[in-house]
């Protein structure tokens, strides 16, 4: 961040603007990238550390090239190593040695982790009516085995999937369960997503699947005030979920959940092709649009109520941190409310903030915290938005403030002047959505073989109702 001043002087000057973050989240990530396909093993990385470090605290400034690049290479061992505690390394009585490819019957007790999330049945001419089930799915800490009657401690976490609705369980709760244990079977063709993959980057080691919810008993009910507060969040989406079920058809009821709470579960496959192939997928999937378009409108309340700037801006932060606690804090809600919390702070402080290096210092945040986050799809499509709209935001920038030193003639009328007005946002929205498809486009094509230019045309509509939704 630069202050306000120098940043001023600097876009004067024509010279681009210092960016550290962007610099130290390039290297971090290629750190996980070497790790992630070249896996030597954790000691190399700190070995390559190790050596690194004598040559930062104890080189003089003059040898500034050497220690730019102890700096590098300090940096690409620290991401590498952190991939790896994440993606490899497992404690020697992980649930995962006992799962096979063949499922095996298991006895296991564990910690709901979350609350049980119940996922629709998909109703199809192809499926036999036995095999339309709903599912109950809930990520279980392990904690015990039993083995011939005997308990013994396990580690790690499973995916549980039980046919039917499991009730009466909430998160923190230590259950008791029989079923079978599995690991996912590997992909049958090229392409194809390898489930395991999946499970491990969200740190789930196996699958147990069982039959009926009779087959689970709570052993102890939570404890702590951590999963306290976690069940009272609980508590408000489920009640935020009766108000919209009594008040909207069942048709508007999956769409309202995904829009205020980012929950598609009860969305079907035939409504998510429709949005997928109209490029309007992101209108579900609750991101920066959505955060900003519920902050706005707060903001609006803060001024109508002649809030001060500072303790408008305190509220804002606090909005943002608390919707994404209500929201799980889903990586694309953590990249709004990091950029937002940054950006706020900044006006704050009446500093100056780069776009580009704030919204590096986010992802070097995210992938720090959870490094799968650099491989996840849905994370590279959301920050090669967010980097889309922040390249062509100069542009739109430069047309409004244009048209708004712009000598108006005296005979313009009314009506005129509005049809300019919208004429413009109209433009600025289209120039913002073809940038994001553009940027977007090579990953959506390589990932699901899908380019939908049909998109351009539908944002321009869907954008301003959902902001009005």
């Amino acid at each position: 961040m630069e202050q306000t001043d120098g940043g001023d002087a600097v876009e004067r000057s024509g010279l681009q603007p210092r960016r550290p973050a962007l610099l130290a989240f390039i290297v971090v990530a290629a750190g996980m990238v070497l790790d992630r396909y070249c896996d030597v093993g954790i000691t190399i990385w700190l070995s390559l550390a190790a050596c690194c470090l004598p040559v930062l605290l104890f080189t003089g400034s003059s040898t500034q090239r050497t220690r730019s690049a102890a700096l590098c290479l300090l940096l690409v061992a620290v991401g590498a190593a952190r991939h790896h505690l994440f993606w490899s390394v497992r404690q020697s009585d992980n649930i995962s040695t006992l799962a096979h490819h063949e499922p095996a019957l298991i006895r296991l007790r564990g910690q709901a982790l979350t609350e049980p999330e119940i996922r629709p049945a998909e109703h199809s001419a192809t499926i036999p009516d036995w095999m339309q089930l709903d599912q109950t799915v809930v990520p279980v800490r392990c904690l015990q085995v039993n083995d011939e009657g005997t308990w013994h401690n396990i580690s790690g976490n499973v995916r549980l999937s039980v046919s039917g609705h499991l009730l009466g369980v909430q998160a923190g709760d230590e259950l008791d369960l029989t079923g079978v244990i599995s690991l996912p079977q590997p992909p049958q063709n090229p392409g194809d997503i390898d489930y395991r993959d999946y499970l491990r980057a969200q740190g789930l080691d196996a699958v147990v699947m069982v039959n009926h919810p009779l087959a689970i008993k709570t052993v102890h009910p939570h404890r702590g005030a951590w999963w306290s507060l976690i069940n009272w969040r609980n508590g408000l989406r489920r009640q935020c979920d009766q108000a919209m079920t009594r008040h909207l058809s069942l048709e508007v009821q999956p769409i309202a959940s995904s829009l205020l709470f980012g929950d598609r579960t009860r969305i079907d496959h035939e409504l998510r092709t429709q949005f997928a192939e109209t490029g309007a997928m992101h209108l579900l999937a609750i991101s920066g649009l959505h955060v900003g378009i519920l902050l706005g409108a707060f903001f609006l309340v803060c001024r109508w109520l002649n809030i001060s700037v500072a303790s408008t801006t305190l509220l804002l932060i606090g909005l943002a941190v608390g919707y994404a606690f209500v929201t799980n804090a889903r990586p694309p809600i953590l990249r709004a409310v990091l950029l937002v919390v940054m950006s706020l702070s900044a006006q704050f402080a009446h500093r100056r903030l780069d776009g580009l290096n704030a919204l590096a210092a986010t992802a070097l945040i995210l992938v720090l915290y959870r490094p799968t986050d650099l491989f996840d799809i849905g994370a590279q499509l959301s920050f090669l938005a967010v980097w889309a709209i922040l390249v062509v935001s100069p542009w739109f920038m430069r047309l409004s403030t244009g048209a708004m030193s712009a000598e108006l003639p005296q005979e313009e009328s009314f009506l005129f002047a509005l049809a300019r007005d919208w004429g413009q946002r109209m433009l600025i929205m289209f120039v913002i959505t073809l940038a994001i498809l553009v940027a977007t486009a090579p990953v959506t094509m390589s990932r699901f073989h899908l380019l939908t230019p049909v998109g351009l045309l539908g944002n321009l509509i869907l954008l301003p109702l959902t902001a009005l939704t």
